[in-house]
């Protein structure tokens, strides 16, 4: 199923870090104990059932849930979005400041985007005596920049 990946495993052995006494087992008596941590990448489609899901992991043993994170499936409409807004205010930006210096802008010379990306605000909530886990993801931000160099006269 890909929205279930394996995201980490790894087996160690459990040290052992006590001082041996005199009646005790010697260390290489006892059997070697290991530590297995297998964790995994969960995609879920429907956020409302995001707490039933971490209830029912945590029912079948899960001891150590490491973060939600949100995000688009396919962000590159509202990226689109935000890029178009970003080019608008570039554009009214550089208007206001070539009549501020006297000058009129001319063709564009180069535009180039900057750093954009999709990020949830507000995190999630946790209450432990909730009946069903809440999960509130907030409201997703989708940010770009540019840079536009105007020829000027």
């Amino acid at each position: 199923m890909k929205n279930i990946q394996t995201s980490h495993y790894s087996l160690s052995l459990e040290k052992d870090d006590e001082p041996l006494e005199a009646n005790k087992q010697s260390r290489s008596e006892k059997n070697p104990e290991f530590v297995v941590s297998n964790g995994l990448t969960i995609k879920v489609d429907r956020v409302n059932n995001l707490g039933e899901i971490i209830d029912a992991a945590i029912k079948a043993g899960s001891n150590d849930i490491l973060s939600i994170d949100f995000g688009l499936d396919d962000p590159r409409n509202q990226t689109d979005k935000a890029l178009a807004l970003a080019i608008e205010d570039a554009e009214r930006k550089a208007e206001v400041m070539a009549s501020q210096a006297g000058v009129k802008l001319r063709k564009i010379l180069e535009i180039s985007e900057g750093y954009g990306y999709v990020s949830a605000r507000d995190g999630f909530a946790y209450e432990a005596a909730a009946p069903i886990t809440p999960i509130q993801p907030g409201e997703m931000d989708v940010k770009a920049s540019v840079t536009m160099t105007y020829e000027i006269n």
